[in-house]
């Protein structure tokens, strides 16, 4: 018992509070695979439903499956050292993820109660996470006892939700998932006194992107083979290249993944709208991977149904991410003038909103290759960015007239 308790005592009470830069373990990353298996069942259940509605039931599936990564990530960038009782809970995520895996088919055949309490699962060994530092951690509790409350509540109507008819289930969903999206802004103030690690979190949210592209890339390779037409491969490549245009853009275009150290309101701000508008990215990236496999079975034709539309309007969403992305990584101060160095990139992310008309005009191929020439106008325009500009994405300088959280 002794030996249990040392255990489990042991890996809290050394924890520094004080900053100290990490990088992702070797069990984050192993932990990253059970989730791109899960990414990867809601891509081949979107690409059997490629319309309006299977794009909303995709959303619906992939909100708690980001925010279940999302909890791991903040949790191990405040309390994870790697030991024996933290790896015992991260084998526990892995398995809870799998089994929120395997529970995705049945959802998409509108039975959402298996995944809902596979959901449930994975949000309790993140309770019980919190609740074992709670217990250790003095210095954590006014932060994690609003952490146990907002999330324990969100859980409860999860369990509660996959019980009940199915619109009050979805009245009870929408409320849970609310709460869970809501809680960290309950406690910003207490969070600065136990902060995460500034280059961590984005280095992880980089990896997700990664992750995500990944899954873009496997879905493309897999629509081709030598006995298709060209146009049909050389469709699938330029769907390669436009996966490797939104890498280069997130990465180097707008440096997404620069560290993120908040020492005041002003950077808190810009880092809350950062880290929410990684989900529609996400969601986009992995619905317009499905889209360039359509490509490549229609490539001669017009996009059949909603195909075309689907296409350009999350290529859209993705480029006005990636604008907010880079306008959260400058200081306010630096904005205004910035606006009419960036006016061609605006110009570029307005013209792919334009090619909604061509949609259902256009054969396949001509859209996604001119998606893909935006994107590489996106890398160009990138590329000349002044010495202001790049002093300006310095996220790391104090901005003078901040307000403290």
């Amino acid at each position: 018992m002794r030996l249990m308790s040392d255990l489990v005592r042991r890996p809290i009470l050394r924890q520094e509070l004080t900053h100290s830069e990490r990088h992702a373990s070797w069990m984050e990353l192993f932990s990253d695979l059970v989730f791109v298996a899960a990414i990867g069942q809601v891509t081949i259940g979107l690409k059997a439903e490629f319309k309006w509605s299977g794009v909303l039931t995709a959303m619906l599936l992939l909100l708690p499956l980001w925010w279940a990564w999302v909890g791991q990530v903040f949790y191990l960038s405040r309390f994870d050292t790697d030991d024996l009782i933290h790896r015992l809970f991260n084998f526990a995520v892995i398995a809870a993820v799998a089994n929120l895996a395997l529970q995705i088919p049945k959802a998409w055949q509108g039975d959402f109660s298996g995944f809902v309490l596979a959901y449930v699962g994975v949000r309790v060994i993140l309770l019980l996470q919190y609740a074992l530092v709670h217990r250790l951690l003095p210095e954590a509790r006014p932060l994690l006892s609003r952490y146990l409350i907002g999330f324990g509540t969100a859980a409860l109507l999860w369990t509660v939700s996959a019980f009940v008819p199915p619109f009050p289930a979805t009245i009870l969903r929408v409320m849970a998932m609310s709460i869970d999206l809501l809680t960290p802004f309950s406690g910003t103030a207490l969070a600065r006194k136990l902060p995460f690690d500034p280059s961590h979190v984005p280095e992880r949210f980089g990896l997700l992107t990664i992750v995500v592209l990944g899954e873009a890339v496997l879905v493309t390779i897999a629509g081709l083979a030598a006995d298709r037409p060209p146009i049909a491969n050389f469709t699938g490549l330029i769907g390669l290249f436009v996966a490797f245009g939104f890498w280069w853009i997130y990465f180097y275009g707008v440096s997404a993944s620069a560290p993120r150290p908040i020492r005041n309101k002003c950077e808190s701000q810009r880092f809350w709208v950062w880290f929410y508008i990684h989900f529609p990215l996400v969601v986009a990236l992995d619905i317009l991977s499905v889209g360039v496999a359509k490509a490549i079975d229609a490539a001669f034709l017009p996009f059949p149904k909603d195909y075309g539309p689907i296409f350009i309007t999350c290529a859209v969403i993705l480029m006005l991410c990636l604008h907010i992305i880079f306008y959260m990584t400058l200081p306010f101060g630096q904005l205004r003038r910035l606006w009419r160095h960036n006016v061609p990139h605006i110009v570029v992310s307005l013209s792919v909103l334009g090619l909604l008309a061509l949609a259902k005009v256009w054969p396949a191929w001509w859209l996604v290759t001119t998606v893909g020439l935006l994107c590489t106008a996106h890398i160009i325009l990138a590329s000349r960015m002044d010495p202001e500009t790049l002093e300006a994405q310095d996220i790391g300088q104090p901005v003078e007239d901040a307000v403290s959280a």
